[in-house]
């Protein structure tokens, strides 16, 4: 072999080898950025999906503060104003059924677990009925727990007057359990 050749064959080597070298970088280059996209591709995908998991929660969130809305009307809170309210709401019932309508008492039990009232309704038959109805039928629950009703004929009334029918007398206690003490 001459100096020539084996200079041809030493420059060829190393430039085989630098190659080699550069190949191999390469490669191991884009098995690590592989291995990178990877991981990137599994922590995006666990982000969307907790981003629909908090969108889920978001939206349930909003429809259970809807439903608490509009569950809270049917839920008495304990104020005197409210009680106040009540009994004129009651007593107005009364007298939109026909009938006249009193709230005897209202008290409010210590651990505002209930409300316990009692209320007198004076009419025709028809008129007291409809009434307790009425009352059975208001937006916060009521609990007609005792009624008595009497006919009474020492009771002046006008619709007496007019039809010659008999007067009742109708006296309820009642009792609320959704009752929310005040904030």
């Amino acid at each position: 072999m001459n100096k020539r050749t084996y200079i041809l064959l030493s420059i060829s080597s190393l430039i085989l080898i630098i190659l080699g070298g550069i190949l191999w970088y390469g490669i191991t280059s884009v098995v690590s950025l592989k291995d990178e996209e990877n991981v990137l591709r599994g922590e995006m995908q666990a982000w969307i999906k907790r981003s629909k998991q908090t969108s889920s929660l978001q939206n349930t969130l909003l429809e259970a503060k809807k439903a608490k809305a509009s569950m809270d009307n049917y839920y008495f809170v304990a104020t005197e104003e409210n009680q106040i309210a009540l009994i004129s709401e009651i007593e107005t019932l009364i007298k939109d059924t026909g009938s006249k309508g009193e709230v005897n008492s209202i008290d409010v039990a210590p651990d505002y677990s209930r409300l316990i009232g009692s209320v007198t309704i004076v009419g025709e038959w028809n008129d007291v009925y409809h009434s307790l109805l009425a009352l059975e039928a208001y937006p916060i629950k009521i609990n007609l727990d005792d009624t008595y009703i009497t006919e009474d004929s020492s009771i002046a009334f006008e619709s007496k007057a007019k039809s010659g029918r008999p007067v009742y007398r109708a006296v309820v206690r009642w009792t609320i359990t959704n009752v929310r003490k005040p904030e």
